[in-house]
């Protein structure tokens, strides 16, 4: 009987403007994507399914892209969950997971014997969606404290979460925190082990997390994003929200060598006539992105968090593609700021696509070592799907 059977994984990022689908293959060991689709998320606000009708219409779209560009169809998947709802909560004594808990590169994590202290301090309608590592004492460098850390959700949340998926014809397997998955697709193991933090602005929300000894260390989620320039460019040009998004849509980066962008204004604006004008959008994103790495900057200090962060800070997100946004956030940050850049093992990829492409890379780096293999695809159609055939066929005889 063959051992290495080939196994699809399938992430799905529901986000506030964009719902984006990866779906690969491990064969041997090895990861390879093949499969990739988007669409444009409806029913969704600031990470919060609203409407699980209407999301699972369009994450459905997405879905199909994918599987018809990967020649074969999934019903299990990955899902990522981010909002202003997340909390981090202390535990009540101290817990060990015996491993790198949150970590992209780690391995499973072990279960936790007898009555897990972390369940007591979730009051109700909350739900664990992550164990975080007890934070680090600034006194005694590199040594934990003694407590125990949970970062929850509220149950309605992934209950939503969970029946827009099921609507949409797929059976969740887990949620994974956004970060987390995110950080699987733009952060090298070595930038996780020794310290960055990574900065999400996506059109409703942003996240600021820190990554340091192969886990994810401290998070918090802000409720602004990229929606927020938008309203600010439509009140400022007087123009509809529509058009406002179209002229962010054109205001991006000129990219050169090193991650860096081309500086202010590099990207605008053919859209945006007269002079005055292209100033005053210039003024309205850079007084916003002001407000929201000023807002960044806050948290990163409340985190007081010991030591230094080799890694500096890396931003994603739609936002993080606007012209000049690396200047201002290293100006406001004061440490080397970089947009960030897909790990990715296979076809080229937009941006969009990271935190699912993060997703099947987290659940690749859990799923390593084990033999129970037992994804079956429900559709062997394509050349990937021959090649499944073609196992399946050996295996019978």
């Amino acid at each position: 009987m063959a051992k290495d059977l080939p196994v699809v994984l399938m992430g799905l990022d529901p986000g506030t403007s964009e719902n984006a689908v990866v779906i690969a293959i491990i064969y041997k060991g090895s990861l390879e994507l093949v499969g990739a689709g988007e669409s444009p998320s409806v029913g969704i606000h600031k990470g919060v399914i609203e409407n699980p009708a209407l999301a699972a219409r369009s994450i459905k779209q997405a879905v199909e892209k994918a599987e018809k560009m990967a020649g074969v169809r999934v019903n299990r998947v990955s899902v990522s969950y981010c909002s202003a709802n997340v909390k981090v909560l202390n535990s009540p004594g101290s817990f060990s997971l015996n491993g790198p808990s949150g970590s992209c590169p780690g391995k499973e994590r072990p279960a936790v014997t007898g009555i897990d202290p972390a369940l007591a301090a979730v009051p109700p309608g909350q739900r664990i969606i992550e164990h975080l590592p007890a934070p680090l004492t600034g006194t005694t460098p590199g040594v934990e404290q003694d407590c125990g850390r949970v970062l929850t959700a509220p149950s309605e949340d992934i209950a939503n979460l969970i029946e827009c998926a099921h609507l949409a014809g797929l059976a969740v397997q887990e949620v994974v925190y956004s970060p987390l998955a995110c950080s699987c697709a733009l952060l090298t193991p070595a930038e996780i082990e020794l310290g960055t933090i990574l900065i999400d602005i996506g059109a409703g929300i942003t996240s600021v997390s820190i990554f340091n000894r192969g886990s994810l260390r401290e998070t918090t989620v802000l409720p602004l994003g990229g929606e927020h320039l938008a309203g600010d460019l439509a009140i400022g040009l007087s123009l509809s929200l529509t058009r406002a998004v179209e002229i962010l849509r054109e205001y991006r980066t000129e990219e050169v060598p090193g991650g860096e962008d081309g500086g202010p204004g590099s990207g605008v604006c053919d859209a945006v006539k007269g002079k005055n004008s292209r100033e005053l959008v210039h003024s309205i994103i850079e007084a916003r992105l002001t407000e929201i790495f000023t807002l960044a900057g806050e948290v990163i200090r409340g985190f007081d968090y010991p030591g230094a962060l080799p890694g500096g800070v890396v931003i994603h997100g739609g936002v993080s593609q606007l012209s000049g946004i690396s200047r201002i956030a290293e100006n406001i940050l004061q440490m080397p700021v970089r947009i960030g850049r897909l790990q990715n093992p296979g076809p080229d990829l937009s941006p969009t696509f990271a935190n699912a492409l993060g997703l099947v890379k987290y659940r690749f780096s859990r799923l390593q070592g084990d033999r129970k293999l037992g994804n079956r695809w429900e559709q062997n159609k394509g050349f990937v799907g021959k090649i499944f055939n073609w196992f399946e066929d050996r295996t019978r005889r």
